[in-house]
């Protein structure tokens, strides 16, 4: 049996996520489950279809922002009640707007994609309506609305929150959460009819493009075995994708003494990249050693933690000496995950150097020029990895640090006639920026240079896009 190359049931699945309306920052069905949904329809029509290459590059990056609202969501959420309110309104149109930007030409490459593949490929569904006058055209009119109604309304009732009340000047006006909740709720009904009415227009025509003979009968141009190719690309860039993962969720964000990236994600993203490097090639056993020790750490780290602060606060510490001795075990766990993390990111790296090395294919340079370029570029690579490295062992130490400093605090002035406990601050409270920016520069430079590389193995190993093209 053959493999269908257009599985269009996945764009009706999206359909019904995407559907549902976003209550500010929070997305109650989270749209990158239909992100993903819709790259898997497209990954195969991506290679020889126009456009359809920039609609999924359009729909990745809608994938990855859309999970980025999750950790921004618990971050802003508890702002709702304070003076910083205005963040969580910020936060919402940022989100808006970036959706937007790459939500607009996604959608327009797709529908222009889908045309083309009527017209080449002689798939009739794809560019005739007869439902409408307009025939397709009033599909993609209505998802375009849709789109924009529902990023629209899921900012708007955030506006409310600029107007704070002044008590000095008696200016402006601050609303209630129930106030709030029902401007939240009247949008979310808008947004939900409007989406209802997209439905009842964009699942008839994905209906009948599931339904459509020439859709069904869909072959690569050049008669290609698209499910190895798939596979082949997936064997290039899964390494670096495992890579960047642990990076991510090494990111140090912290919430209400909560980890929102917890580290034992990390250490399993490393334990998986490490197992794949072992089955293909049993020497590789340190970076898997490594990588088991540094879950076993992150994962006592967080016991500890977890323990000390469902008894203590952090003010407790040095004033209470049960506080110091529960405290004991987070530092020395964390020193051990963090340099383990060091450890295991380095020997990690070197295995997939290792692992570009072994599937570029590179002519031997025959002139003084060529020998020049190459000497050049391993010392640029060098540089580079030098660099990762210390920026590496720096955002570990930051992350130490920050657990270390916790320790010190400082009584924060009170009010002569305050005849309550003294509070306390700690002394360097604003140090979790440093991990948190030295962290987040290294996952995209990780995203990045592993993007890089990947693109590379593609194109030397002939699965880049662009040596499969319908056009050509």
């Amino acid at each position: 049996m053959k493999r269908k190359l257009f599985p269009v049931g996945a764009l009706t699945a999206a359909a019904w996520i995407l559907f549902n309306p976003n209550i500010s920052i929070a997305d109650p069905l989270p749209d990158f489950i239909a992100y993903a949904l819709i790259l898997y329809a497209l990954r195969y029509i991506s290679s020889f279809v126009p456009y359809i290459r920039e609609a999924a590059g359009g729909f990745r990056n809608l994938l990855y922002l859309s999970i980025a609202k999750l950790p921004a969501f618990f971050i802003v959420l508890p702002l709702i009640n304070t003076q910083e309110r205005i963040a969580v309104t910020f936060t919402t149109f940022a989100f808006a707007a970036l959706e937007l930007l790459f939500l607009i030409p996604a959608v327009s490459n797709l529908f222009e994609g889908l045309f083309y593949l009527g017209e080449r490929f002689h798939c009739e569904a794809a560019i005739r309506e007869p439902r409408y006058k307009d025939g397709v055209d009033t599909v993609r009119t209505m998802t375009y609305v849709f789109v924009i109604a529902k990023a629209a309304l899921s900012a708007l009732p955030d506006l409310a929150l600029l107007f704070a009340y002044d008590p000095l000047t008696g200016k402006g006006f601050s609303i209630s959460n129930i106030q709030y909740a029902l401007l939240l709720a009247v949008a979310g009904a808008l947004s939900l009819a409007i989406g209802i009415v997209w439905l009842t227009v964009i699942l008839p025509y994905f209906r009948a493009l599931a339904n459509d003979e020439g859709i069904a009968a869909l072959r690569s141009p050049l008669c290609e075995d698209m499910g190895a190719r798939e596979r082949a690309r997936i064997r290039l860039s899964l390494p670096y994708f495992l890579f960047a993962l642990g990076i991510f969720f090494s990111i140090d964000l912290i919430f209400d003494n909560k980890d929102i990236l917890p580290d034992p994600l990390a250490a399993v993203a490393f334990l998986l990249l490490a197992l794949l490097f072992f089955k293909r090639s049993k020497r590789t056993v340190l970076p898997l050693i490594a990588s088991g020790l540094y879950l076993a750490a992150t994962v006592l780290f967080a016991f500890f933690r977890s323990r000390f602060f469902s008894s203590f606060i952090e003010s407790d510490l040095m004033k209470i000496p049960a506080a110091d001795e529960a405290y004991l075990p987070v530092l020395v766990t964390s020193g051990l995950s963090e340099g383990l993390f060091v450890l295991s990111s380095l020997l990690l790296a070197i295995a997939i150097g290792r692992f570009y090395r072994e599937n570029t294919i590179r002519e031997e340079p025959k002139t003084d020029y060529e020998h020049r370029l190459l000497l050049e570029e391993r010392k640029r690579l060098k540089r580079r990895n030098l660099f990762a490295a210390i920026l590496t062992a720096l955002a570990a130490a930051a992350s130490f640090l920050s657990v270390l400093l916790a320790r010190y605090t400082k009584a924060v002035p009170t009010h002569p006639g305050y005849g309550g406990t003294a509070p306390y601050m700690p002394l360097m409270g604003a140090f979790w920026l440093f991990p948190f920016l030295l962290s987040t520069v290294l996952f995209l430079l990780a995203a990045i240079w592993g993007k890089s590389h990947t693109g590379e193995l593609y194109h030397a190993n002939d699965l880049d896009d662009e040596s499969i093209s319908a056009i050509e």
